[in-house]
């Protein structure tokens, strides 16, 4: 699902990627447990069980900034590709879920409204044999 109010549309040369709300909220996390770090630092006296926070929080810091869930639309490929999972930079660490559909299948994408939300669909030719998951 892609809410147009609060996704994000990211352009490149070879493709453009449509990041969801949900994957956008990961910031807000990930910057109250920097300045959770920031003051622990800063102001907290270090015993064992103040450095197991910071540890702690570090480690979901990575794992919120991980996550991704978005359509990825690769020209350079043909494919159009439906990531949910975790991954730093190009390497994927975890898929929950994953689908590639290549651009000969695809009559048309739309971006419609259903019930105050945007979302993608995808409309497929009726000649291919191969059904779409």
């Amino acid at each position: 699902m892609f809410n147009k109010l609060t996704g994000t549309l990211l352009i490149t040369a070879s493709s453009f990627t449509i990041v969801s709300a949900v994957e956008k909220i990961k910031w807000i996390f990930i910057c109250f447990n920097l300045i959770y770090v920031v003051l622990a630092v800063s102001v907290f006296s270090f015993s064992a069980e103040t450095v197991g926070r910071l540890m702690l929080s570090i480690l979901s810091m990575l794992v919120a900034f991980s996550y991704q869930c978005r359509w990825c639309f690769d020209a350079s490929r043909n494919v159009l590709i439906q990531f949910h999972g975790f991954k730093l930079g190009r390497k994927s660490i975890y898929s929950l879920q994953q689908q590639d559909v290549d651009y000969s299948i695809i009559k048309n994408i739309e971006l419609k409204e259903v019930h105050n939300t945007y979302k993608v669909i995808l409309h497929v030719k009726e000649s291919q044999q191969a059904p779409f998951p």
